[in-house]
């Protein structure tokens, strides 16, 4: 029998690259998502391999009645709110989503017999270092986003209390390639490189590093821990690369693969108050005691925005 695999928000950035894995693999699989960024273009390849629910997890009827059709072995808990500025303007709708939404499905995973459920939270979880961040830091949020997420992963550990069910906590890192849903800084690069080819390009603050991974790698990650024969109850483990860039490297990046020097103009109305120096993963414990590598540089995933400005 096909084990099965349940995908909250699989429409997404990240849950796409996800259920190319699962279908490739051979689960049978299932995404829960509400299509907020109208973005089912990101699965419509796998149309007919990978079911879609519209099953709003904040709805937690809705979400019980899925668990009782779909009956999943595994479930990857990706859907939530990611963009910081529009948690911070719509506080309420982030925490009814990354919150409430995210207690329905713990819950239905201890009800339903979930084997493992692999929830996604965020390096927005940890505060200011100037070091690598390591899973064993106590979470100091600096912003709504990291706060719902931090709440998630205590729900996640209250919800192996008492039960059979595995949890994987994931934060993952800045995630960049196609099928990107939100305004973050690549897609922003790429949307004033396809419309004014010959720059310059208008920026806020290029100074701060950032983890930099694919997000075919994070669903990696995500997948081999959910499916690694460790069989502690809980573990919390960071994704990604482990190397940090600032923006002014990401746009000499896009230069290398346009062949083309880009010129960076400051715009004050991009600058933010307040934006953390650094931003890296201590990746160890992912590396030793999973034995994941990833699969793609920052430059590969950098080549492939780069072939959508170029018309490739």
């Amino acid at each position: 029998m096909k084990q099965r695999a349940l995908v909250t928000g699989g429409c997404g950035f990240i849950g796409s690259h996800l259920l190319d894995i699962l279908v490739e693999r051979g689960f049978e699989t299932m995404t829960a998502d509400i299509l907020f960024h109208d973005n089912y273009r990101n699965i419509a390849h796998l149309e007919g391999k990978a079911a879609l629910s519209k099953t709003d997890i904040r709805d937690r009827g809705a979400v019980n009645a899925l668990f009782e059709s779909f009956r999943p072995h595994h479930v990857y808990h990706l859907a939530a709110h990611h963009f910081i500025p529009y948690c911070n303007q719509h506080p309420v709708e982030a925490i009814e989503t990354n919150v409430t939404g995210t207690q329905n499905i713990a819950d239905a995973c201890v009800a339903y017999g979930v084997d493992t459920v692999f929830f996604a939270s965020t390096a927005a979880v940890y505060g200011i270092s100037d070091s690598p961040h390591q899973e064993t830091e106590m979470p100091n949020p600096l912003d709504i986003y990291g706060v719902t997420k931090a709440a998630g992963e205590k729900i996640m550990h209250f919800a192996t209390r008492g039960s059979s069910l595995k949890v994987r906590i994931g934060r993952y890192f800045n995630a960049v390639g196609n099928r990107e849903t939100n305004p973050h800084i690549l897609p922003e690069i790429v949307d004033q490189l396809k419309a004014n080819p010959s720059g310059p390009l208008k920026l806020g603050n290029v100074s701060p590093k950032r983890d930099y991974i694919h997000a075919a790698d994070l669903a990696d990650a995500s997948f081999t821990l959910v499916n690694h024969p460790n069989t502690e109850n809980l573990d919390t483990v960071n994704l990604g690369s482990g190397e940090e860039y600032s923006v002014g490297e990401l746009v000499d990046l896009f230069g290398n693969a346009l062949g083309r020097k880009i010129v960076i103009e400051s715009d004050p109305a991009r600058m933010r108050k307040n934006d953390r120096p650094h931003l890296c993963a201590a990746v160890s414990k992912l590396h030793e005691k999973y034995g994941w590598k990833r699969l793609h540089s920052l430059q590969e995933a950098i080549d492939e925005l780069a072939a959508a400005i170029s018309g490739q």
